[in-house]
């Protein structure tokens, strides 16, 4: 008899579980739990997983790369702006439409 109720039991169990499942996808119930599911999903593996503390520690030589770089392409920008300044001091043509056909009256 004891025997008996005890699979009852895992039946019940095994049974709910695949219910919840089911009553879970439905897309009404998906759409309003999803978001609750990932956040505990995520919670879980950070707590088992947690981010490492990340520290940046510039390294001298590729300040003084980038510094370099920096200099190095300072001159043809501001040729670049030089030469864009001078054109729009130039006046501009006037720009006139072309007469648009219209079909003869019917």
């Amino acid at each position: 008899m004891r025997k008996r109720w005890l699979i009852y039991a895992l039946l019940a169990v095994v049974a709910a579980c695949l219910l919840s499942l089911l009553v879970y996808n439905l897309p009404p119930v998906h759409s309003r739990l999803a978001w609750r599911v990932d956040s505990a999903q995520a919670q879980i593996y950070y707590y088992f997983n947690p981010p490492q503390d990340v520290v940046f520690i510039p390294q001298e030589q590729q300040i003084e790369a980038i510094v370099q770089a920096t200099l190095q392409a300072l001159p043809t920008l501001t040729m670049s702006a030089h030469r864009l300044h001078r054109s729009l001091r130039q006046p501009r043509q006037e720009h006139r439409p072309h007469p648009r056909h219209r079909p003869p009256p019917l």
